[in-house]
């Protein structure tokens, strides 16, 4: 992999952000198009109820995942220090393990009131996997930004790569041996611990003398400079990731299983693809943000470039979506899918949104505006839930719910980028000396 890695950068600009940008984002299509080639043998493998569960579970997994490290793994390219920065990789790896545990004694103790609450009773049997998957994801997550400290986005660009290879890879084969929905799941949770091993390995070479550093005082001191991270960040963080994955949970409550596994197959041909880009762009973003965040004028002009790119990018899919979705659902996929090709052009802006508020919401850590986050995140839950509840209340159907989720949440993506550009103009304005250049 790391051979194939070298021959994309041979092809891409030499700007070191764009390179980054380009590699992170280059495997991860590759990647995306490993999965996404799957689907139409994993739905003649997996049935739509079974596919729903899955979401059901990945929606669990994705809300305890928002707050498995505190939010402390985001502050860790920020000090500048690697000191400070490897204590706070010591104190988000802790709350990691705490977090999975108690996880674990949730699900052996209340595991039936999970699956009763997601109207998902056939997930209790898979429940004993969420802390094992929980734990994988939540190291990755932490460990990925220690790379991105350290600019290592091709070992990031590698692990994408191996997670999505051993997911497809683990899924198919469990459905060849007809396991069901042990099948979706085990492959989900083989594939996030796998994603770990490069990042573990590029720690333990590369950083062996910053490990020596951890030390308790460390920790102590660390977890209260960035207290502000776990006390406010979290909190948005957790709304962010009840915002995404409530709508799909309410599906499951409202309309069953079934609808829930078209919009899930629908996510997964454009909602997952756009939100990895959008999450590689902005472990670049984020990195070229905090180094220049002092530089109000040359952080502006980040936010705009990666805003007008990812709108390049995104736009043509769209048109192609609007045109084609439903009719390729049913060839690709089999006619049990059609659904999900309507679904996807009723979601396809919101998407879209998505891939673009994604990356620039870096400006709000970078500039310490939790708040702002926080006040983004409780409109977007607010608009998205909202509007399946409004469904339900007027007794739609289920394609016309997903319409309404589908401006509801565009409508919520799109405040990212307004409080992302408001955050860096009125951190220009309290520097009145460079007012005149942002």
């Amino acid at each position: 992999m790391e051979i194939f890695a070298a021959q994309i950068k041979r092809f891409i600009p030499k700007n070191a952000f764009i390179r980054s940008v380009a590699l992170l984002t280059g495997v991860n299509v590759l990647s995306q198009v490993i999965v996404v080639a799957s689907s139409p043998l994993l739905t003649r493998l997996y049935t739509p109820e079974e596919m729903g569960i899955l979401s059901a579970f990945t929606s669990i997994t994705m809300v305890l995942l928002s707050i498995v490290a505190w939010l402390y793994e985001t502050a860790i390219p920020l000090p500048r220090e690697e000191k400070k920065a490897i204590n706070i990789l010591a104190v988000a790896v802790s709350i990691v393990l705490i977090m999975c545990t108690l996880t674990a004694i949730g699900v052996a103790f209340f595991g039936g009131q999970m699956a009763l609450v997601v109207n998902s009773p056939s997930v209790e049997p898979y429940l004993w996997l969420l802390p094992v998957g929980l734990l994988g994801a939540g190291l990755y997550q932490v460990l990925s930004y220690w790379a991105v400290r350290k600019k290592e986005f091709p070992s990031l660009a590698n692990t994408r790569w191996h997670e999505s290879l051993s997911i497809v890879v683990s899924q198919l084969g469990l459905g060849l041996l007809k396991l069901e929905s042990f099948g979706l799941l085990m492959g989900i949770v083989v594939g996030r611990l796998v994603s770990n091993g490069g990042l573990i390995k590029l720690i333990l070479t590369q950083s062996k003398d910053a490990l020596k550093r951890i030390s308790m005082k460390g920790m102590w001191d660390v977890v209260k400079r960035y207290r502000r991270f776990p006390l406010i960040s979290s909190w948005s963080a957790l709304l962010n990731a009840v915002a995404f994955q409530l709508p799909y949970l309410l599906l499951t409550m409202f309309y069953g299983p079934q609808v829930l596994g078209w919009v899930a197959l629908a996510q997964r041909v454009l909602g997952l693809p756009f939100n990895l880009l959008g999450t590689s762009v902005g472990q670049v973003y984020l990195a070229e943000a905090a180094r220049i965040k002092n530089d109000h004028r040359q952080l502006m002009h980040l936010f705009m470039k990666t805003v007008k790119h990812l709108t390049f990018v995104g736009v043509p899919a769209l048109g192609l979506i609007v045109l084609a979705a439903p009719w390729a659902f049913s060839v690709v996929f089999g006619p049990n899918w059609t659904e999900a090709g309507k679904y996807l052009q009723a979601m396809a802006v919101m998407f879209f949104m998505q891939l673009v508020a994604t990356p620039i919401r870096g400006n709000l850590y970078v500039l310490e505006r939790q708040d702002l986050h926080l006040y983004c995140e409780i409109i977007r839950l607010t608009l998205m839930s909202g509007s399946l509840l409004l469904a339900t209340y007027l007794n739609k159907s289920a394609i016309v719910a997903v319409i309404y989720l589908g401006i509801g949440g565009s409508i919520g993506n799109f405040m990212p980028i307004v409080f992302s550009w408001w955050a860096v103009r009125r951190s220009c304005r309290n520097k009145r000396s460079e007012s005149d250049d942002c």
